[in-house]
């Protein structure tokens, strides 16, 4: 039984948000390990090197899984690749311009749903004539993801 708990030991996030903006689940699950790394890379300029291998062990593609999403990656200009080191090693990072135009683009869009007090109660009448209460702030929350999860990726 320990071992097969163990195996479960070393999860990955999956952010359901990154498939629209990547292309596909597998660009969104190789992106989102990216950006794990990049918090945490000793490289000033955000560079992450990762063998083929690695990706496989950290996230199950196969080597033509990496490649396929790789290529969208690249393409949609979410980040970018280098050959480092001697012999030459493919080193990556999320592309700073990107990363910044989204950032800003969020920032925008981003507008405060609710403004008063978060324990104040709101009722929501449907029209199958049932009552939900909920918290300001809850709703809010609920809207502000609505809202930024229906924005289209602008490239």
């Amino acid at each position: 039984m320990n071992n097969f708990m163990d195996m479960f030991d070393r999860p990955i996030a999956f952010h359901r948000a990154l498939v629209e903006m990547t292309g596909g689940v597998k660009p969104a699950l190789m992106l989102g390990q990216l950006i794990y790394w990049s918090k945490r890379t000793k490289d000033t300029d955000g560079w992450v090197y990762k063998t083929q291998k690695e990706w496989e062990e950290e996230t199950g593609l196969t080597r033509r899984e990496q490649d396929t999403a790789r290529k969208l990656l690249k393409e949609r200009g979410i980040i970018q690749e280098k050959l480092a080191k001697s012999p030459a090693r493919i080193h990556y990072r999320i592309n700073p311009e990107y990363a910044q135009k989204r950032q800003t683009s969020l920032h925008k869009s981003a507008k405060p749903v609710c403004t008063k007090a978060p324990n104040s109660l709101y009722t929501k009448i449907t029209t199958e004539n049932t009552t939900t209460v909920a918290t300001k702030s809850q709703v809010a929350k609920v809207e502000w993801t609505r809202e930024i999860l229906s924005q289209k990726v602008k490239i």
